[in-house]
């Protein structure tokens, strides 16, 4: 967490409003937040308690995506960038981007959505059947953050209930339970949905996200020095070698 709320203040070059850790209960990371001037958000606050059992049972990989889709009931800013809390960025990232002049109002800025040109034929399907829809990217959207915006937020949850005559955590447990490849992305979702809606308003660029296992965090300073004018960011996963 030092090294990725570090990426965080250090190299996004948008004004920064309140920064969330999003958590389990926990005295360690409540300390942490109150330490560096974070607020601390309990994970299970954001469902009822009906809601985050039927979610729950699928497993933390399924519920840590519904969470970043019912965070935006939480957060203050109409624009908020969920980033996982294992990734560093490693260069100045701009998030909103207008081309002519640099300025960052929305209505005259395109939204950056970062891609990493693998397609998983399984978050695809996934997608497809969540929207009701033929199209698909072949790029794919989970480079472990992403800039997201509540009004899109709020229409893309209004969309899965209209397509699906379900509240939108009930239409994607749904598909959850008929699912036997993992195929569900929050990012994939998200991204197809507004870039489908919004083509003027987003701008798709190579996210350049580099994977590295977990207990190479000690040598991060090297691995920056090594990859920082390649990459963007870095994601310790614990369950992945460098790739």
């Amino acid at each position: 967490m030092p090294h990725a709320l570090s990426g965080i203040r250090n190299m996004i070059f948008h004004p920064l409003g309140k920064i969330y850790l999003l958590a389990p209960e926990s005295a360690k990371i409540r300390q942490f937040a109150l330490d560096n001037k974070c607020e601390f958000i309990f994970e299970d606050s954001l469902f009822a308690k009906n809601e985050k059992e039927k979610i729950k049972k699928h497993g933390g990989w399924i519920y840590q995506q519904f969470l970043k889709l019912a965070v935006n009931k939480a957060v203050e800013q109409e624009n908020y960038l969920i980033i996982d809390a294992d990734t560093v960025l490693m260069r100045p990232q701009l998030f909103i981007q207008n081309p002519v002049h640099q300025t960052f109002d929305p209505k005259e800025s395109k939204y950056i959505i970062n891609t990493n040109g693998i397609h998983y034929s399984e978050r695809k399907r996934f997608t497809k059947k969540a929207l009701k829809s033929n199209f698909s990217f072949r790029q794919g959207f989970v480079i472990h953050h992403m800039l997201f915006r509540k009004q899109w937020m709020a229409e893309f949850k209004q969309e899965l209930e209209k397509k699906h005559g379900m509240n939108w955590q009930d239409a994607l447990l749904k598909l959850v339970e008929e699912d036997t490849e993992r195929g569900l992305s929050e990012y994939d979702m998200y991204a197809t949905f507004v870039y489908n809606r919004y083509p003027d308003k987003v701008k798709l660029v190579a996210g350049a996200n580099l994977t590295v296992h977990r207990d190479k965090l000690p040598g991060i300073n090297d691995l920056k020095a090594a990859y920082a004018s390649s990459y963007k960011s870095m994601s310790f996963h614990h369950f992945r070698n460098v790739g």
